[in-house]
């Protein structure tokens, strides 16, 4: 080849330029402006994105008239039916190369293998399912890079040095292994890796361009030539007469000294590894066409592109730095419309990165794309313009299983990872999917009963028959459960229809919870998963609306792939099948076909290599992100890579280079970065350390973060007060309960709050036991058990006892956290009450258990009451012993004293008052007692020493009781947040007074 051939067929667009703009200019120039000879003309680009960002620049070009466009290929998608076209008459079929094997097949294939591999290892437990598709999808990838690059598989016996630790001499022993069988496996498949078909396609068209040398311009764009078969198909664009290969951003300037010690890292490695592979000089590189501008600012982005390249140069030639940095002028010149953005978070980053591409909007006609291989920066960005009404799509796409349809695919897995626990189900039955069948509004407002009645509270017993025993519990015609102040009847609570309703949701999920249990293979499961969210899914018409839209229509071919291919597969059962769920629909990737936005955009840094915009924002500055981490691989480490003869991953680091010099030429460009990610410090780029070592500080555009907490600087945040409710005297109650007066003593907020506005406080989901719910339970037992006739003394009483508490546990038998819990205490508790029933009996008699009794304060019509645990009178004496079971903490000596624990002394007032039947009025009241009965270490405590003398207890709650009616039958006397803080612990409505946000503040000196 001559001198004059190797000049007309390798160009370059230079950085400076739009690479998109600057190819159908220079094309149409050598077609005279003739358009009509655009159909004879054939541009190969690297992939789909880039044949979509030229076609959109030929209809720039053609202001929006209709055109006729050259035929453009995808590099990287060669299709079978224009190797077939261009080979008519050469006898060249490329129906003889098998179809690549679908790459799920693949993954499941090799997955098997792995599984059936791990198990022979000595000491090593089988690997879990999810784990070992994450692996063969890397072995995969491995294979992919093994094919792309040519190399033989027999190889890899001799890539482990003698110093290696001795498991990575098993993987390839593995590999081996598999390599050696993967080619009876394809056999079997009738089918090849997709690398191998994708070269073999590119091997024959590259035959017929080098063997029927095509009449019309032939045209190769924006690659660099990584892959072998790219660069061979490139070899042959060059042996064609009108062939033409056109580099993105080669540095035509770069010195001898620099391009002879280039390492894989900077921009221009891979184009000089082409260059060499075509066998030609550097210095025939020229430019394809040179659109001009302003003079000024071509001279600006010349200036930036020598400023970058010099960044940018190999280590060993970073001493040349001194002597650039000299020249001010021209750093002056590079940086005008450059501007760097630090943001202390991602978040920040993003609503500052939005205010730019807002500002854009301000000028007519001008653009702007933010470019960011972070997805999750790019999303924060897309959300931050909603503020201002602009939705930008991503054309990177988003994961699948993050849309609507694609998180209630992944809510219904969850829901067999919790073993069909209370949270789990909400989130699946509150998805703005989910109706069944119902108006939406009746749906959640089944749903809201659901949770109220039915979720709440501890954990029901696992799977569908746990929460299916819970609804039948609480239908009991004698169950009775908290509504608000009130208690209502439990088969009042659900209509018939809302019923049939639910018996229909556990009959739908209970397929799936069968399937689970069974360990059913991956097909069966799936079949399942999908019914479920197919029936949740269907509105009033019956009309499921999970496979709708873009995101809908990838998950279903996504999961049609899966059932076909990997259907026997095993999950792993309860604990695998969410994550193999999610490890296999990961990689799906939406993206939009339409409703972009005309002139803002957000591209990766592949696609902003074809294209430009007026303004270039590069986001996610960060080391690890921009560039990328260089991953380790999981089958071949660096070394062993680099033995076997595949390229080193810093290879991308070179790639990524060259992109980011690409899009950091244009006219205006903003770099961006974030101190912290996910609350971890992160280290800025090495591109932007090696910027600011030559040029020093970059100039900041710290005013749009400026601008972007403006937003917020209205939102002045200054505590709250305590709460001083002042409600009418007549919506103030005047009867309560001697718990309720303790609780009115120590925080009145808390009486205000559950007496006045009647507020409860909801169970929490999945609660764990607790002392309140072992405290019922004993109550209920120890009440029958002194109330109904029969034996009461011995190994009889203890098995009575022992019975009425199994029927008192009966509710939470569905309960296992409760059950499995306070069931062993209770057999010891009941154990010492048996005995020390014995011998109490002997001295006193039970005369109150469980039992209401009131009286009224004298002049006031305030009616106190109680319900009584237990009330002995002494055989000997007649006085009476009051007693309270305890079940948590007693009231410490101090607080009785101080009056905080009035609950006793306040019912030794209406025992002496005569407010309980069985007790005549004047009744000598000589001991007030807390049996704490827990059955822990030790079984129990009696606590009698709490108040020191009777007398002076009962009178010291009845004038405190007294103070508190006088004083609060004062409408100006407000219902106070922990007026004694170091009275009170915790309340149920601490968070309703927002008792953190003003509790030490100094706001609470003021009331």
């Amino acid at each position: 080849m001559t001198m004059d051939t190797q000049r007309t067929c390798v160009y370059t667009v230079s950085p400076t330029n739009d690479f998109a703009e600057t190819l159908v200019a220079g094309l149409i120039a050598r077609l005279d402006g003739d358009l009509f000879r655009l159909p004879s003309v054939t541009i190969y680009v690297p992939n789909r994105r880039a044949q979509r960002s030229l076609r959109d620049a030929f209809l720039r070009r053609s202001a929006g008239k209709p055109t006729l466009l050259p035929v453009m290929r995808p590099i990287g998608e060669v299709d079978e039916d224009e190797v077939t076209f261009l080979g008519a008459g050469t006898g060249i079929d490329p129906s003889a190369i098998p179809p690549a094997i679908a790459s799920v097949r693949r993954t499941a294939l090799l997955a098997r293998q792995i599984v059936h591999w791990v198990a022979h290892l000595p000491h090593v437990r089988d690997v879990a399912p999810p784990q070992a598709w994450r692996l063969a999808t890397e072995l995969a990838r491995l294979m992919d890079q093994i094919d792309t690059e040519g190399l033989d598989y027999k190889n890899l016996n001799n890539i482990v040095p003698d110093d290696f630790a001795q498991h990575w001499g098993i993987t390839t022993d593995f590999l081996s292994i598999i390599f050696q069988n993967w080619s009876l496996i394809l056999d079997e498949e009738k089918a090849v890796n997709p690398a191998v078909r994708r070269n073999k396609m590119m091997a024959l068209l590259s035959e017929l361009l080098e063997t029927t040398k095509p009449a019309g311009m032939i045209i190769a764009a924006g690659t660099t030539g990584t892959l072998p078969a790219t660069r061979r198909l490139l070899k042959a664009i060059q042996s064609l007469p009108d062939g033409h290969i056109i580099l993105p951003g080669f540095d035509t300037h770069i010195t001898d000294d620099t391009w002879n010690t280039l390492d894989y890292t900077h921009p221009q490695a891979a184009m000089k590894d082409l260059l060499g592979y075509l066998k030609i000089d550097r210095s025939f590189v020229q430019a394809w066409s040179q659109i001009s501008g302003p003079v000024t600012e071509m001279e600006n982005q010349q200036a930036r592109l020598s400023v970058l390249s010099d960044a940018l140069l190999p280590a060993a030639q970073t001493a040349l730095w001194q002597q650039a940095s000299v020249d001010q002028d021209r750093i002056n010149r590079a940086l005008e419309g450059f501007e760097l953005l630090i943001a202390p978070t991602r978040r920040e980053e993003a609503e500052a990165i939005a205010l730019m591409l807002r500002e854009v909007l301000e000028t007519p006609g001008k653009t702007a794309a933010l470019v960011t291989p972070d997805r999750v920066l790019a999303r924060y960005v897309r959300m931050a313009l909603t503020r201002f009404d602009i939705v930008i799509d991503d054309t990177g796409g988003d994961r699948a299983l993050i849309s609507i349809p694609g998180r209630l695919l992944s809510l219904v897995a969850d829901l067999t990872a919790g073993h069909f626990a209370p949270v789990s189900l909400l989130a699946l039955l509150k998805h703005p999917l989910v109706q069944m069948g119902m108006a939406r509004r009746d749906w959640l407002r089944l749903v809201r009963k659901l949770d109220r009645f039915i979720l709440r509270g501890p954990r029901p017993a696992s799977g569908i028959q746990g929460l299916y025993d819970r609804l039948q519990a609480v239908r009991k015609t004698d169950t009775r459960v908290r509504n608000g102040s009130r208690y209502i009847k439990g088969s009042s609570i659900f209509s018939a229809e809302e019923l049939q309703s639910l018996s229909e949701l556990f009959t739908i999920l209970k397929p799936l919870d069968g399937a689970i249990r069974d360990n059913a293979p991956l097909g069966t499961i799936l079949e399942c998963h999908l019914a479920i969210a197919e029936t949740l899914s269907r509105d009033q018409d019956g009309v499921s609306s999970l496979w709708k839209g873009e995101a809908g229509q990838a998950l279903a071919d996504a999961l049609t792939d899966l059932l076909e291919h990997a259907a026997d597969m095993q999950t792993g059962g309860a604990d695998g099948y969410a994550s193999l769920f999610q490890e296999m629909l990961s990689p799906v990737i939406v993206r939009p076909v339409w409703g972009r936005h005309p002139r803002l955009f957000i591209w990766g840094p592949l696609e902003a290599r074809m294209q430009r915009a007026d303004r270039m924002i590069l986001a996610g500055l960060n080391e690890g992100t921009w560039p990328s981490e260089t991953n380790p691989d999981p089958w071949l480490n660096r070394e062993m890579r680099v033995a076997f003869g595949l390229p080193p991953v810093e290879r991308r680091i070179g790639q990524s280079a060259h992109d980011f010099v690409q899009a950091a030429c244009a006219q205006e460009v903003f770099l961006s970065r974030s101190e912290k990610v996910d609350s971890s410090p992160t280290v800025a780029s090495r591109w932007l350390f090696r910027l600011e070592a030559l040029c020093g500080p970059l100039p900041s555009a710290k005013r749009y973060l400026h601008w972007s907490n403006q937003g917020y600087s209205d939102l002045k945040v200054t505590p709250c007060k305590p709460p001083e409710p002042k409600p009418p005297v007549t919506a103030r109650p005047t009867e309560l309960s001697v718990t309720q007066v303790e609780t009115w003593l120590r925080d009145p907020y808390a009486l205000y709050a559950a007496k006045i506005l009647d507020l409860s406080p909801l169970d929490a989901h999945e609660e764990t036991a607790s002392g309140k719910h072992k405290g019922v339970l004993i109550h209920d037992a120890l009440e029958k058990f002194l109330k109904l006739d029969g034996p009461t003394k011995g190994q009889a009483g203890y098995e009575r006892l022992l019975d009425l508490g199994r029927e008192a546990f009966e509710p939470v038998v569905t309960q296992p956290g409760v059950y499995a819990f306070w069931w062993p205490r209770f057999e010891r508790a009941a154990k010492w009450f048996i005995e020390h029933e014995m011998q109490r009996l002997q001295r006193f008699e039970p005369l109150v258990l469980e039992e209401f009794g009131s009286i009224v304060i004298a002049d006031t019509g305030f009616t106190v009451k109680a319900k009584a645990d237990r009330i002995d009178r002494n055989l000997e004496s007649g006085a009476l012993a009051i007693i309270d079971y305890k079940t948590g903490t007693v009231p410490s000596v101090k607080q009785a004293t101080a009056g905080y624990a009035p609950q006793l002394p306040l019912e030794a007032l209406i025992a002496q008052e005569g407010g309980f039947k069985a007790i005549p009025k004047g009744s000598e009241v000589e001991s007030l007692e807390f049996w704490k009965i827990s059955g822990g270490t030790p079984e129990y405590e009696i606590k009698n020493k709490q108040f020191k003398d009777i007398d002076d207890a009962v009178e010291l709650a009845y004038d405190r009781l007294l103070t508190m009616i006088t004083t609060f039958a004062r409408e100006d006397t407000a219902y106070l947040s922990h007026p004694k803080p170091a009275e009170v612990s915790y309340h149920d409505y601490d968070h309703l007074a927002r008792v953190k946000e003003w509790q030490g503040s100094g706001l609470e000196d003021d009331t």
